[in-house]
């Protein structure tokens, strides 16, 4: 029976704070299938959990691949991720908590496209996943990673890898409220004219919990949102559905801009950075009535 007493290690899911490791345990199932227990805040600070937004599961998935990577594929701590692909769906029927308690949810897993070294070392593998509270799914979607050595992954981040970051943020950003947040620190994009630009501030508690030398993945996909927010003129839009290929890391040498089509309830995103696509992605747009954050 999957525990929820406590977080698993902190270095499994590639967090530094302990309060923001989501997988409580995981048991294996059979050879590709895996069950995570996961818990929820009732209040977190950036995601929304009751209804949950998709900043709240796209971290989830992020976590869980990772998790499942290193402990049931055996990925030793000192490899590199890169992730590769990312795609979640909202159902419109989502679990709530119920009035005082946190939210636990087990994640069914499944593994695919799993590749190995001659050695048997993983070093690929899509996992889809379902998240479910009381039996019921929630939500569901997938984690695509890359896992290499220190010496490949340099080699793919390219000349502007380990960039030293700009000491200010660049600027102006949009108004806090057109994005449905209360802080400019929750604010990812610059818009200059009908350009947008993504600009994380790196003292922020949830992207940056730990020093990075990239804008995460997850950032990306929100600062995606957050350009569908000001584009729609409507703060509560959310994606229901998103589908992403991370062609490159976006590095801190040189703005990344966000380039959208928006199209009724449907979204088209490319991040471009330095004439390279970082990022493509599609999405389906609705809104998510949740408490400014």
């Amino acid at each position: 029976m999957l525990s929820f007493e406590r977080p698993v290690s902190r270095a499994l899911v590639h967090r530094q704070s302990t309060s923001e490791v989501f997988p409580t345990d995981l048991a294996h199932i059979d050879e590709d299938r895996f069950e995570v227990a996961l818990q929820w805040p009732r209040r977190h600070a950036f995601f929304s959990t009751s209804p949950p937004d998709s900043a709240a599961v796209a971290e989830s998935i992020r976590q869980i691949t990772i998790l499942v990577c290193h402990v049931a594929y055996g990925v030793p701590l000192d490899m590199k991720f890169l992730m590769t692909g990312l795609g979640l769906d909202l159902r419109k029927n989502v679990p709530l908590a119920a009035d005082g308690s946190a939210l636990e949810l087990v994640a069914r897993v499944a593994g695919s496209s799993i590749r190995r070294s001659a050695r048997g070392e993983l070093r690929s593998a899509r996992l889809d996943i379902e998240l479910s509270h009381l039996h019921s799914v929630g939500a569901s979607g997938h984690g695509d990673a890359l896992v290499v050595g220190s010496t490949a992954y340099w080699r793919t981040r390219g000349a502007g890898a380990g960039a030293t970051p700009p000491l200010d943020r660049r600027g102006p950003l949009v108004q806090a409220s057109t994005v449905s947040r209360a802080s400019a620190n929750d604010v990812l994009i610059v818009q200059t004219g009908r350009s947008f630009e993504i600009d994380v501030d790196r003292g922020h508690p949830i992207f940056y919990d730990h020093l990075l030398d990239h804008i995460p993945g997850t950032a990306l996909i929100e600062a995606c949102k957050q350009v569908a927010q000001v584009a729609t003129m409507c703060p509560e839009v959310d994606l229901f559905g998103f589908e992403g290929s991370f062609q490159k890391v976006v590095e801190f040498d040189q703005p990344a801009e966000v380039v959208a089509q928006i199209s009724g309830d449907h979204g088209r995103f490319e991040i471009i950075q330095a004439g390279q696509v970082a990022l493509t992605a599609s999405a389906m747009l609705r809104r998510l009535k949740t408490e400014v954050r």
